[in-house]
């Protein structure tokens, strides 16, 4: 197999943005948030790695944030309260490091859960948390939010505009023996991505590589069914990529497999050199 050159891929890359569609063009796309130096590599349970044939549903598999928590919006009758400092609260959490107030003293039971605790004059209310979290763009539609954390669990809650950064490597199929399980419709009750007895079979014969029909998930739109190429590691070891950075993005009632990204990484190989990567041995 001979893979196409970064010069190859990013001449189809221009191609692909007059015909405004991948698919069919070859050119494949992985899209993650691990901050890994160098080229993609297999370190999934079914060594393999995945890719989709377009930009937007490679990028619907990078997260739009690390973590994520589901909070309950306080019952109206406790706006006026002050927050119960409880160890494990994520009104304690979030006043503390959020809104930068100073834990009062707290005698806590064998659970964590606060037995008496001074009162601070600015620790604050659940209405006041309830207040920063509105201004910082969670609305709590139906009384629930899923809030977003850029630095982990221990870090400060990020705003609901914030998303994880990541990146989508882009090469090309050509050259490729995969063999292909696709049918043109996904099912959600026989996961053809689960199928492990048949990678090992196709991995053993030689093929680079399967296909299959596979699901992304859309925050707007829930499961949607896509292609997907999947590579063992001696196919992805030689390959070639490009890369440009990239965010989470929703289906957007199907407007466009071309994101924003893509379109602005298309037209920065017009002039500057492609963003280069150096292949990793796994």
């Amino acid at each position: 197999m001979t893979p196409l050159s970064e010069t190859d891929i990013a001449a189809r890359v221009a191609a692909v943005t007059r015909l405004n569609d991948p698919r069919g063009s070859g050119l494949m796309f992985h899209g993650t948030a691990e901050p890994f130096a160098g080229a993609p590599a297999v370190v999934g349970i079914d060594g393999m790695l995945w890719f989709a044939d377009d930009p937007l549903f490679a990028q619907a598999y990078i997260p739009s944030a690390g973590l994520e928590a589901l909070v309950a919006k306080p019952s109206d009758w406790r706006l006026d309260e002050r927050v119960r400092p409880d160890r494990a609260s994520f009104w304690t959490q979030f006043a503390v490091r959020t809104m930068g107030r100073r834990l009062p003293d707290v005698e806590y039971d064998a659970l964590g859960a606060a037995k008496s605790w001074s009162v601070r004059p600015d620790w604050p209310t659940y209405a006041e948390c309830l207040q920063r979290l509105r201004k910082m763009g969670y609305g709590f539609i139906d009384g629930y939010e899923r809030v977003k954390y850029a630095d982990g669990p221990d870090g400060p809650v990020a705003h609901a505009s914030w998303m994880q950064p990541g990146r989508v490597f882009v090469t090309a199929a050509d050259g490729l023996k995969l063999l292909d399980r696709a049918r043109g419709e996904s099912d959600l009750t026989e996961k053809a991505h689960l199928d492990y007895e048949t990678f090992r079979a196709a991995e053993k014969a030689q093929f680079d590589g399967v296909i299959i029909d596979d699901f992304a998930q859309f925050d707007d739109a829930g499961n949607v069914g896509h292609r997907a190429v999947g590579l063992f590691p001696r196919a992805v070891e030689r390959l070639e990529y490009l890369h440009y950075a990239a965010v989470h993005r929703d289906f957007g009632g199907g407007r466009g497999l071309l994101t924003p990204e893509f379109n602005s990484f298309a037209e920065r190989l017009e002039t500057p050199r492609p963003a280069r990567v150096a292949l990793r041995v796994v």
